[in-house]
């Protein structure tokens, strides 16, 4: 238990304390980066991934994050 906390206390004082998602600056002291998770709900339909992006579009998110198996 021990051997993990210190694993992770390493990890931690790697980890960079802002970075930049494309033009956007990510930080303690910056605005929330909102990422929408759309997942495998466009039950690959193309055209409804599609859709589900202008969404996120239009909700203003930063990023959409699909995930494939």
């Amino acid at each position: 238990m021990q051997q993990s906390k210190q694993r992770m206390a390493n990890w931690l004082s790697s980890v960079p304390e802002k970075i930049t998602i494309g033009s956007r600056y990510v930080g303690e002291d910056g605005p929330v980066f909102i990422v929408a998770e759309v997942a495998c709900n466009h039950m690959c339909d193309m055209e409804l991934a599609k859709t589900m992006i202008d969404k996120a579009a239009e909700a203003c998110v930063d990023a959409i994050k699909f995930q494939t198996y």
